[in-house]
C-alpha cells in the first residue's frame, strides 16, 4: 500500500480494501483485495472501481491481476496453441512475481 499510493491516500485505500471483507466473495478477500491493489496502479479512484468490479465478478479482477497475457490471448477469435498458453502463464507469473517483490 505505502509503495504505491502517496501518503495521504494510504488511509483512504486501506478503508476501501478493508470495505471488500464485508461482502458477499468472503472466501478469497485477501486475494482478490491484492489483485485489485495490483490493478489499481496507485491510483485510489482506480482501487474502487476495480473492488466495485469485483462485486459483479471478482474474477475479472483476478485474471486482469494474475493473468494479463492468459486472458488477452484466450480473448481472441482464433485458438491459441498450447506452447502459447503455456509461455503467457509464464510470462503472467514472472510479472506478477516481480509486482509483488518490488
Amino acid at each position: 500500500m505505502r509503495r504505491d499510493f502517496r501518503p495521504s491516500e494510504v488511509d483512504a485505500a486501506f478503508a476501501l480494501l478493508n470495505s471488500y471483507e464485508t461482502t458477499p466473495f468472503k472466501e478469497r478477500p485477501a486475494r482478490v483485495r491484492l489483485a485489485a491493489l495490483k490493478c489499481a496502479e496507485g491510483d485510489l479512484a482506480k482501487l474502487k472501481c476495480e473492488l466495485q468490479e469485483a462485486l459483479v465478478d471478482f474474477r475479472d479482477v483476478i485474471i486482469a491481476a494474475e493473468y494479463p497475457s492468459y486472458g488477452e490471448l484466450t480473448a481472441q477469435s482464433q485458438k491459441p496453441s498450447p506452447e502459447a498458453l503455456e509461455e503467457s502463464i509464464r510470462e503472467d507469473w514472472k510479472q506478477y512475481s516481480e509486482w509483488l517483490s518490488r
